[in-house]
C-alpha cells in the first residue's frame, strides 16, 4: 500500500507529465526554458516524496538551475558560454556519484544530455537530448516506484518525436 508521500508523488506525476508532453512543442526555446523549470521543480519533488530516490531529486534540482541559467541567456537571445554548459553537466555527474545508492543512478548520468541540448540555439538538438535523457530516466522511474514518472517521460519521448518531425523545417525561434 502507498503512502500520503507516494500518493503526492503520483499525482505530482500526473501534473508533470501533462507539462512535459506540452514542452516540446512550444517554438520560442525561451519559453520552453521556462516551463522546463517548472517541470524540473515538479521532477525533484516527486523523487524527494518517493523517497530513496535522491540521485533523481537532485539532478532535478541541478537541471532547475540550469535551466534558470540558459532561460536567463534565450531571453536575451545569446548562448551561454562554454563554460556554464561544462559546469552543469559536471555538477550531475557529481551528484549523482555523491548519491549513488546503487546501479540505478546509472541512469541519471543521461540527464547531462539536457545541459548540452539546452545549452544550445537550435531547438532540434534541444529535443534530440530531451529523448536520450528521457528514455533513459523513464526506467529510473520505473526501477524506483516513481510510476507516474515512467509515464510522464516515455509520453516525453514520443512527444518530443513528434515535434521534431512537426518542426522539421521551420526556422529556430529563440
Amino acid at each position: 500500500m502507498m503512502g500520503i508521500n507516494q500518493i503526492i508523488a503520483q499525482i505530482v506525476g500526473v501534473i508533470l507529465t501533462i507539462l512535459c508532453i506540452i514542452l516540446p512543442h512550444f517554438k520560442k526555446k525561451s519559453t520552453l526554458m521556462f516551463w522546463n523549470i517548472v517541470a524540473n521543480l515538479l521532477w525533484a519533488l516527486q523523487f524527494f516524496l518517493v523517497g530513496g530516490a535522491i540521485a533523481g531529486g537532485l539532478t532535478g534540482l541541478v537541471a532547475t538551475a540550469r535551466s534558470i541559467t540558459f532561460y536567463h541567456y534565450s531571453t536575451k537571445d545569446k548562448r551561454a558560454p562554454f563554460w556554464v554548459m561544462i559546469l552543469f553537466v559536471a555538477l550531475q555527474l557529481i551528484f549523482v556519484a555523491i548519491t549513488w545508492n546503487g546501479w540505478l543512478c546509472i541512469f541519471m548520468i543521461t540527464s547531462a544530455c539536457n545541459a548540452y541540448g539546452q545549452w544550445q540555439k537550435d531547438l532540434k538538438i534541444l529535443r534530440i537530448m530531451l529523448i536520450i535523457a528521457t528514455l533513459s530516466n523513464g526506467f529510473y522511474c520505473l526501477l524506483t516506484g516513481a510510476y507516474a514518472g515512467v509515464v510522464n517521460e516515455w509520453l516525453q519521448t514520443v512527444s518530443c518525436f513528434i515535434a521534431l518531425w512537426r518542426f522539421r523545417k521551420v526556422k529556430n525561434i529563440t
